[in-house]
């Protein structure tokens, strides 16, 4: 049971990962972005943040994965699927297409896409 705790523990940092790069992504396509945003010193910190974050996200599923009984290569192997299931997931539910849209065109990409033509 303990193991099955921490693997949902770590499949929830996973989660946060995934929807704080695809917040992220979005802060940095929208044209009203403050100023200190744009500056290269801000974005290398963030790239740096986010590969921190999905490197130790990978970690923790893996070693989840371990905690509950799969083998070390399936481990290895299932995690980054896993991610990547996880943020197609987060793409398709969220609408990140559209909103990516609606931040290159110059709008908020953080409003409702109720009663928007995709």
């Amino acid at each position: 049971m303990e193991s099955l705790v921490k693997l949902l523990a770590d499949s929830a940092f996973l989660v946060g990962t995934v929807a704080f790069t695809q917040f992220t992504i979005l802060v940095f396509r929208t044209k009203a972005k403050p100023r200190w945003l744009r500056r290269p010193s801000a974005e290398a910190l963030t790239a740096i943040a986010i590969s921190a974050m999905i490197a130790i996200a990978l970690g923790l599923e893996t070693a989840g994965l371990l905690s509950v009984g799969l083998p070390p290569i399936l481990a290895i192997v299932a995690a980054p699927v896993v991610y990547a299931l996880v943020t197609y997931l987060f793409w398709r539910g969220f609408g990140c297409r559209e909103r990516l849209a609606l931040a290159d065109g110059g709008g908020s990409p953080f409003g409702s896409l109720a009663g928007r033509q995709a």
